[in-house]
């Protein structure tokens, strides 16, 4: 099904559809995954220490490594950095997932493959928000889908996000 545009070019919605829903299973997992491992974390544990370090080491990398991620993803180019930073993720968790089938799983195993999942998430992030603006008809809906961004709470925010323009006004 294709779609008029106001310039009339057309648009496919399939490869958009696509692109959402791996991404949104690759996110919804990962989030899943690191709320997981703050469980096992205080049941292993049952102290409030390692479950900050695992909070740590996930939204640590993320903050740290975002900027530079952000200007080499404009390099590497989207659909790359989407592919490579989700086999990344999946190679990451499966090795999380062996060594604890395995019996081996330590502190320090979590620790450090969060730090590198949140690089690897460093550079997700970028690439998707471009492209979701790529893939948009017009300048209308690009705004309207980078907005949508606004409306979600981010990984690293600390609630939902709002932008000034959706506050109301008083008058």
């Amino acid at each position: 099904m294709r779609l008029a545009s106001a310039r009339g070019r057309s648009w496919d919605p399939v490869p958009f559809a696509v692109l959402w829903a791996g991404q949104f299973a690759s996110v919804l997992g990962t989030l899943m995954t690191n709320f997981g491992i703050v469980l096992w974390a205080w049941q292993r544990t049952g102290q409030t220490t390692p479950v900050a370090m695992v909070e740590f080491c996930s939204f640590g990398a993320v903050v740290v490594f975002g900027p530079l991620a952000g200007a080499l993803c404009d390099r590497w180019g989207r659909l790359r950095t989407l592919v490579a930073s989700n086999a990344a993720a999946a190679l990451l968790l499966a090795g999380l997932a062996t060594a604890s089938a395995l019996g081996s799983l330590s502190t320090a195993t979590v620790y450090a493959t969060l730090v590198a999942l949140g690089i690897v998430l460093a550079f997700q992030y970028p690439a998707l928000l471009a492209s979701v603006s790529f893939w948009c008809l017009n300048a209308t809906t690009r705004a309207r889908a980078v907005c949508c961004r606004w409306r979600c709470p981010s990984r690293a925010s600390w609630g939902p996000r709002q932008p000034p323009s959706c506050f109301p006004t008083a008058g």
